[in-house]
């Protein structure tokens, strides 16, 4: 017998749910971004002491990982921001700039890899969007969007010459700055951390923003259809994610390959494997979510953590971060590790988020910066 995934009562539960695997599954590549020089995201050699294991590493977490959680979040990020629109435009516009401000602070205080800051710009076209143009146009903007970001990626890689090649595969005295940088932390590390704030806007700009906001018309979309609520049979979510992940993850698959004949070359990399999967990545994120629905059942024993990581979200994203500096900053771990190995720290990150998230949730109905983002997102709009 084909049954919803959820009933009426319980919908915002699988919301919840979904976004604690989100959470959980950024921690999968961000703790590369803790550990690691910043090239090693993009480039398998951007050390020549990269072993086989630490390329095949990369290339199974690209494959499999990479775009995907991250591009979950951005999903559910536009379904909050359907979800919110039945409140006043100037509410919504709050609420983002306060995001925004806490996406500052952490990038200043903690880690230049933050999303939030994006999340609120981006946020504010999306919320206007939402407001403002037919739902019948948002999903119709979604390959408008991607299109245009991959048409300006391709500009600034055809542009970009040596300073595509110095981030690529940078010099020893750049690696060498990036742990320094790590293990003198303080203000230097803070000044450092604020200084790519500005290549990060830019980089929103010319691209990624593009794509973010896409994921989240197409969240917003999926959430006003009643798809993202559960509400089809279980039979549609698994059948939807078998033709969804499994031709796109074997074209990535083949297409990695490819890369490795060539040699991990930045032409063949830049040009065809990371604009395939940007492409790709509206189709795996929504395969993915698909799966977990129609999983759903077989799901249950880990159903209320997940609930419990996605209700405090941003305070679990914020720990993950915390957890991070001290460990390969403070602790001086930075560029220790090797990929295969960080993942070893992957499940202890993810049982603190449980254990931290659950213990808070006995005593408080949300998460500490949430209730601290709603606080001032309220007393900002009332103005």
């Amino acid at each position: 017998m084909n049954t919803s995934v959820t009933s009426a009562s319980a919908r915002i539960d699988v919301l919840d749910m979904v976004r604690g695997l989100a959470i959980l599954g950024i921690f999968i590549l961000n703790i590369g971004g803790f550990a690691l020089p910043s090239a090693a995201y993009l480039n398998p050699l951007y050390t020549p002491a990269a072993s086989a294991t630490d390329i095949a590493t990369w290339a199974v977490l690209s494959v499999l990982v990479q775009g995907k959680f991250l591009g979950m979040f951005a999903l559910l990020f536009g379904a909050t921001l359907m979800m919110l629109s039945r409140y006043s435009q100037p509410w919504n516009m709050a609420r983002l700039l306060v995001l925004g401000v806490i996406g500052l602070l952490h990038t200043a205080l903690l880690w230049d890899g933050d999303i939030l800051l994006m999340y609120s710009l981006t946020g504010v076209a999306a919320c206007w969007i939402i407001h403002n143009v037919s739902s019948r146009w948002w999903l119709k903007l979604v390959p408008v969007l991607i299109l245009t970001g991959l048409f300006l990626l391709f500009f600034l890689l055809s542009e970009g010459g040596e300073l595509k090649l110095l981030y690529w595969q940078p010099s020893q005295e750049m690696l060498d700055y990036e742990v320094l940088i790590a293990d003198t932390g303080g203000i230097a590390g803070m000044l450092d951390r604020i200084s790519t704030i500005s290549g990060m806007l830019m980089m929103m700009v010319v691209q990624y923003g593009w794509q973010l906001l896409a994921m989240m018309l197409l969240g917003a979309t999926l959430m006003k259809n009643g798809w993202l609520k559960g509400a089809y049979p279980l039979s549609h979510y698994r059948r939807l994610a078998a033709w969804l992940l499994i031709p796109s993850l074997l074209l990535q698959a083949v297409v990695m390959w490819l890369e490795y004949l060539n040699g991990w070359s930045v032409f063949w990399m830049g040009t065809i494997g990371y604009p395939l999967a940007d492409i790709l990545q509206p189709v795996q994120t929504t395969g993915l979510i698909a799966l977990f629905y129609g999983l759903q059942p077989q799901l249950k024993p880990v159903a209320a953590c997940l609930q419990r990581v996605g209700r405090t979200a941003l305070s679990s994203y914020l720990l993950q971060s915390v957890c991070g500096v001290i460990l390969f900053e403070y602790l001086g771990y930075f560029s220790q590790f090797d990929r295969l190995t960080l993942l070893a720290f992957v499940p202890l990150m993810w049982l603190i988020n449980i254990l931290f998230s659950t213990l808070w949730l006995r005593y408080f109905s949300q998460g500490p910066v949430e209730w601290l983002w709603r606080q001032a997102a309220n007393k900002l709009a009332a103005r």
